[in-house]
């Protein structure tokens, strides 16, 4: 229950009753000696009545504001959470223009560090966090990349690649940028870059942890201390930020009541995009050879394998190969043969092992880069009978193995890792015991957490407005704030929040010089299909009437 300490009137009348009860003195008319001891008694009590309600609320955060919050959040238990401070705006939303050159490199590479600044003000700068390759020997259409042509990159078409991420050198909102403003090609970069700007807005600086976000987050904390709850995860990733100051602005749990035991982690940087570009994940394959696996031919294999990790989907038959066949033919001038490998879903695979059509080999859990083979299908060594032959470059082909090499993706089914800032976090919910300060753990044994970024849905049709402007209204500085408005809006939506159309209306209406619009679509609030989709406009598809 809670206290509620007592006051004059109550412990006199306590006292009193407990003395004439108690004793034979009964001289408890007013004045006398009795009442005034009992009085004193009382006052004395209820002043400490007081200081122990004030003990008690000098721990209650709720009625703390500034730096006297801070002080009280520092006395909870184990002492671990304070004041975030303030964040960089970040994402990936840098496009280049190249220009293929007579001297330009068949891979040309745009290193990480390069320095982007703004047209409006110079003096804030953005920083490239990652080394990009750009093939030029092939034009994003798919056809030679000729000398003198200009070609877009990333290519805008690429739904799994908006930009190039790039993070403000300036913590705070003022490393928030517009859409179209940091636009200025960086110093020191590759003569091929003849353009640049940033084709979404720039967002997620912060100013520092407000009061009531502080608040709130201390409270999740509190649940926290079990560190398996839901509770906990959202605080770890509340309170998250990577080596490179990537923080989360959304986060959301989602637990499918479809799959036991499963729980995605929903996190969002607050971008105006959620690509999973090269920034944010990349791609390997057996060429790459990051993961290839070998065992004695006359033995099975291992009881499970691992790979890089965290994947961003779980690796199926298709991204699995099996090595170890040689393939032969009849050459120009003598018998060739060439070591080749086939996904575990190639059709002569499974005949090799008698595995069902639609029937599953592997058991893949990605964020833990674990990888389990159907033990109920040996993979052992064998001779392959003429019926199990297949036809390459119209050559009959024997299918042989002398034994066994396993590669985690083909160039035809790459596996899509995270890295950076949702490798980290992955890391910290699976735990180090090596580490147990620094990574704790918070996945509950014998389940699964995994850190996902939500997906991207895009409002249908875009946003089109009819704008009403106040005579002598600059309109041509009010329509790129409303664009930007607009953007910024969808920006803020987390995972499985609804686009209002009343909150877009009060969005628009807030700029100077606009008196009235008109929402002419979306004509109804949109939802996003389930709470793993954030809603996100398109910028080319704003109209302004």
């Amino acid at each position: 229950m809670p206290y509620v300490p007592r006051l004059y009137d109550e412990l006199f009348q306590s006292l009193l009753a407990r003395v004439v009860t108690q004793s034979k003195l009964t001289d408890v008319s007013p004045g006398s000696v009795l009442t005034h001891l009992l009085g004193t008694v009382a006052q004395e009590i209820e002043l400490a009545e007081y200081r122990l309600e004030q003990i008690r609320d000098s721990f209650d955060f709720d009625n703390a504001s500034g730096s006297d919050l801070d002080l009280r959040i520092q006395d909870l238990p184990l002492a671990q959470i304070w004041r975030k401070e303030a964040s960089k705006a970040s994402g990936e939303v840098m496009r280049l223009t190249l220009v293929r050159l007579e001297t330009s490199p068949d891979e040309l590479e745009i290193p990480a560090g390069l320095i982007y600044k703004r047209s409006d003000n110079e003096d804030v700068s953005y920083i490239q966090t990652a080394t990009v390759f750009v093939d030029m020997t092939v034009a994003p259409s798919g056809g030679p990349w000729v000398v003198d042509a200009t070609h877009e990159y990333p290519d805008p078409n690429n739904p799994l690649v908006a930009g190039i991420r790039v993070l403000s050198t300036a913590a705070g909102t003022i490393g928030n940028a517009s859409k179209d403003i940091i636009d200025l090609s960086p110093v020191g970069a590759p003569d091929e870059i003849v353009a640049s700007t940033n084709v979404f807005p720039c967002i997620g600086g912060t100013d520092g942890e407000s009061d009531a976000a502080l608040k709130a987050r201390a409270r999740n904390y509190l649940g926290a201390l079990s560190r398996i709850t839901s509770a906990a995860l959202m605080y770890i990733a509340k309170t998250f930020s990577s080596t490179d100051g990537t923080t989360f602005k959304h986060v959301s749990v989602y637990e499918p009541v479809e799959v036991k035991g499963y729980t995605e982690l929903l996190v969002d940087p607050g971008s105006a995009n959620l690509s999973t570009g090269a920034t944010l994940a990349q791609n390997y394959s057996k060429s790459s050879a990051k993961t290839i696996y070998s065992w004695p031919y006359d033995s099975d294999p291992p009881p499970y394998f691992t790979h890089e990790a965290p994947s961003v989907e779980d690796l199926t038959d298709d991204n699995v190969l099996l090595g170890g066949f040689w393939e032969g033919w009849a050459g120009p001038e003598d018998w060739e043969s060439s070591l080749v490998y086939y996904p575990l879903s190639h059709p002569k695979v499974r005949q090799m092992f008698g595995i069902p059509d639609g029937e599953k080999f592997v058991l893949s859990i990605g964020e833990r880069g674990i990888l389990y083979l159907n033990t109920d299908y040996k993979i052992k060594w064998s001779d392959v009978s003429a019926d199990t032959q297949i036809a390459v470059w119209g050559q009959s082909i024997n299918f042989a193995t002398y034994g066994h090499l396993l590669s985690i993706g083909s160039d035809e089914n790459p596996v899509r890792v995270y890295i950076g800032a949702l490798a980290e976090f992955q890391a910290i919910i699976e735990g180090d015991p090596s580490d147990p300060v620094a990574m704790p753990g918070y996945r509950p044994a014998g389940t699964r957490v995994r850190v996902v970024l939500p997906t991207t849905q895009f409002v249908t049709g875009g946003v089109s407005l009819d704008i009403t402007y106040a005579v002598g209204a600059d309109i041509e500085a009010a329509g790129p704030e409303v664009l930007n408005r607009v953007l910024y809006y969808a920006a803020e939506l987390g995972p499985g929040d609804p686009l209002l159309v009343a909150e877009l209306y009060s969005t628009i209406m807030a700029i100077d010089g606009i008196i009235n619009v008109h929402v002419k679509k979306p004509l109804n609030d949109v939802w996003p299909i389930d709470a793993r989709h954030s809603l996100r406009i398109d910028p080319d598809e704003i109209d302004l009437f």
